[in-house]
């Protein structure tokens, strides 16, 4: 996940005046130039491919390359740095072929592990422990030295992972359409006349990972690639992509990964040669919906020279004391039907390196970038992720995507519907917008669910338009329908989760207003219907006769015109130092009754002490409720993210005051917490409690709703997490209502 997409093979250097005769590639299909304009384009571009070089003899640049990975969720309080790694580095090309690199600074850090390159400088004067970042870079290729002008494949996953087809490439044309694009005139200091730069837009034949959708920019007179915007045409399956097939899906974790846009900017250089200046890839890979994985990449050039042979002192004889240099080799050339003599090599480049302590000490790795900013800033990245989107087209012949077993949350069990399972059907349209269809059906219910989605935009800004039909968790908290629960009430016989059943119609806006801020806004008109506890199946009665699963507490039955609005942000991934996070939320009906709720969430982790073995993590939640509100709409606090002492729908409130407070230790790699949870609960009807009954008399043997005369409850306990509190561990024992004990595992911790 680390190199994803560093991709420069559309193109890459420089291009001679002058206009090259047309070349018309061979095996064309009838329908793959739509206009003659694109077919004159694509012809120049492919037999610019071949006169790049020509006339360069070296340019050297600077080079500052960023990569971020993080982890996050759609339901997390805040989302988590995986890794992040920033360097800078004197680069060379030479015509013959060489390439030289002299690294100036770098820095790497894994913030879920509490752990940072720096945090070793102590030990870096010591030789035997020093070295090591700089043994690492010698052996890294920095990316503006990786791409093949000629290459007919675009690397993917790395330098030896999976590749796309290029679109220039000699078979290209039987995988791709083109049309023609937009005009740009230029008129630059220096130049006789205008620049004319035109576009060719690419078109997949087949909705695959491996065939792309781009925006390729050239300059009209000798057809060098100006600018590259471009996208897989459909997002990466492990189902799909690999060798998992069959029954076997069934058993394989949902993971998809997509990339959202890559671009490559070249700048023209002596009115001459056009060079890669700045390069950005940002995409996200998914887990199922356990978490979400984003990866940001990009680099830029800068300080350019061109034909002059600039002395990067990488001589390996001549190196101050502490550096270290590595030379590049590779097998001599030899004349066709010749044999290479063994061992008969060349060298192809030169990698150098300072000591650690002055890579780690460069001035533009320490919080630093330059007066410029990103390589790309966040408004430019949207603007170019939407752009490749609208190119999206929906090829003929484009059959839908199928989903089944464990992908998309197809499969389940609860108390209402036993084992449920369905299909998904899913079809590109153009404009970069999907329509799918899903329809489950449970052993035990005899009503299917269903929903019919239209979703267009991306992860910047999204749309989504449903009809649908089905059970639904009736708190907005509780996962009461995805894997981990299932597997709960499959096993040990689950919570006593509300549902209720939905159908309705409604449209949903999705936002990122920013890089740590999700926003959502959903409005629908809905029909709410009781159900029932189909099913007491369950692993648990094997050994524990009569232990019936929890019923379910019917809702108020109605029609109702809703509105929903959530918005989280966070700040800050450094474990090492103080981070905040908040959400706030809103819902309200009118129909069959009037009603309004919203909630706010605050919290923060604080390091306490130098060393940051010791921390405290706080958080408080208000909520509260006005008009009328059904059952159904009530809060029900408890679970991991609520008041740790409850499971989710014993007790119920219309108002609710929550703090919880937690001293850890260790870092965040591995971490133990001690923890306190306080709720207080107001509002008509807070005063029951739906347990499980130590006899089998009652209107439901196994269970009783009972009085709950306490309102204010409390629970204490011990925890531990591992990477930075994504995964934890509790065990919860509560205060009254019987003092239970209890044992949670779960995603997204505090610590």
């Amino acid at each position: 996940m680390l190199a994803l997409l560093l991709a420069l093979g559309l193109g890459a250097a420089p291009a001679p005046p002058g206009a090259p005769p047309i070349l018309v590639p061979e095996a064309a299909l009838p329908d793959t130039f739509l206009d003659p304009g694109a077919r004159e384009l694509h012809a120049r571009a492919r037999e610019a491919r071949g006169l790049l070089e020509e006339g360069l003899d070296a340019w050297d640049a600077t080079m500052w390359e960023r990569v971020r990975v993080g982890l996050d969720g759609e339901l997390f309080r805040r989302g988590r740095g995986l890794f992040f790694q920033e360097r800078v580095a004197r680069i060379g090309w030479r015509e013959d072929g060489e390439r030289l690199v002299r690294w100036e600074g770098a820095r790497q850090e894994v913030p879920v592990a509490g752990w940072s390159a720096a945090d070793d400088l102590d030990d870096l004067d010591d030789p035997e422990a020093g070295g090591w970042l700089g043994r690492r870079l010698l052996s890294e290729t920095p990316a503006p030295l990786r791409y093949d002008p000629g290459s007919d494949r675009l690397p993917l996953f790395g330098d030896n992972g999976g590749s796309a087809l290029d679109p220039l490439a000699d078979t290209a044309t039987r995988h791709y359409r083109y049309r023609s694009g937009d005009t740009l005139r230029l008129q630059l200091p220096g130049a006789d006349a205008p620049l004319t730069l035109r576009e060719l837009r690419v078109e997949p034949r087949q909705r695959e990972f491996r065939l792309v959708t781009a925006s390729l920019w050239f300059e009209e007179v000798t057809g060098a690639l100006v600018r590259a915007i471009y996208r897989p045409s459909r997002p990466f399956d492990l189902a799909l992509d690999t060798s998992v097939r069959g029954r076997a899906r069934l058993l394989v974790p949902p993971f998809t990964a997509e990339i959202h846009v890559v671009s490559v900017d070249y700048g023209l250089h002596e009115l001459r040669w056009w060079l890669p200046r700045r390069f950005v890839f940002d995409g996200e890979a998914r887990l199922g919906g356990l978490a979400a994985v984003p990866v940001e990449v990009e680099w830029e050039l800068s300080d350019v020279v061109t034909n002059e042979l600039a002395d990067l002192r990488l001589d390996p004889d001549s190196l101050p004391p502490g550096w270290q240099a590595r030379e590049r080799m590779a097998p001599r050339p030899v004349a066709d039907g010749e044999d290479p003599a063994p061992g008969d090599s060349v060298r192809v480049g030169v990698w150098v390196t300072p000591p650690d302590r002055e890579l780690l000490e460069h001035g533009r790795v320490q919080g630093a970038r330059p007066p410029g900013g990103d390589a790309f800033t966040r408004s430019e990245r949207e603007a170019l992720e939407a752009q490749v989107r609208e190119l999206a087209v929906r090829a003929p012949g484009l059959g839908p995507q199928l989903s089944w077993g464990l992908g998309e949350g197809l499969t389940r069990y609860n108390r209402v519907e036993g084992l449920a399972t369905g299909i998904q059907a899913s079809l590109p349209l153009s404009g970069g917008r999907t329509v799918s269809a899903r329809v489950q059906l449970g052993w035990a219910d005899p009503i299917p669910s269903g929903r019919l989605e239209l979703r267009s935009g991306g992860p910047a800004r999204g749309r989504t338009f449903s009809v649908y039909s089905g059970l639904t968790s009736s708190a907005p908290q509780d996962n009461a329908l995805g894997l981990p629960a299932s597997i709960s009430t499959a096993v040990l016989g689950g919570g006593p989760s509300p549902f209720h059943r939905a159908s309705g119609i409604s449209v949903r806006f999705d936002a990122r207003p920013g890089a740590t801020t999700r926003t959502r806004l959903e409005l629908s008109l809905e029909d709410q219907r009781a159900v029932e506890r189909n099913t007491d199946t369950h692993i648990r009665r094997l050994w524990s006769d009569g232990r019936r699963l929890p019923p379910v507490l019917p809702p108020d039955e109605g029609q109702w015109a809703l509105v929903g609005t959530r918005t989280r942000w966070y700040s800050g991934q450094d474990p090492d130092a103080a981070r905040g996070f908040g959400a706030l939320s809103g819902r309200g009906g009118a129909g069959s009754s009037q009603w309004g709720q919203a909630e706010l969430r605050l919290g923060s982790t604080l390091p306490l002490g130098t060393e940051g073995r010791f921390g405290v993590a706080a958080e408080v939640v208000a909520a509260g409720s006005v008009g009328s509100l059904p059952f159904q709409a009530r809060l029900f606090p408890g679970g991991p993210d609520d008041f740790r002492g409850l499971r989710i729908g014993e007790r119920s409130g219309e108002h609710m005051g929550l703090a919880r407070l937690e001293l850890g230790w260790g870092r965040p790699g591995a971490r133990v917490a001690v923890f306190g949870d306080a709720l207080r609960l107001g509002g008509q009807g807070a005063d029951f409690r739906l347990r499980r009954a130590s006899t089998h008399e009652g209107p439901d043997p196994g269970w009783t709703l009972e009085p709950g005369a306490t309102r204010t409850l409390g629970a204490v306990g011990l925890g531990a997490s591992v990477l930075d509190g994504w995964v934890r561990t509790d065990l919860v024992r509560a205060l009254a209502d019987g003092g239970s004990w209890r044992f949670l595992v779960y995603f997204d911790g505090l610590f």
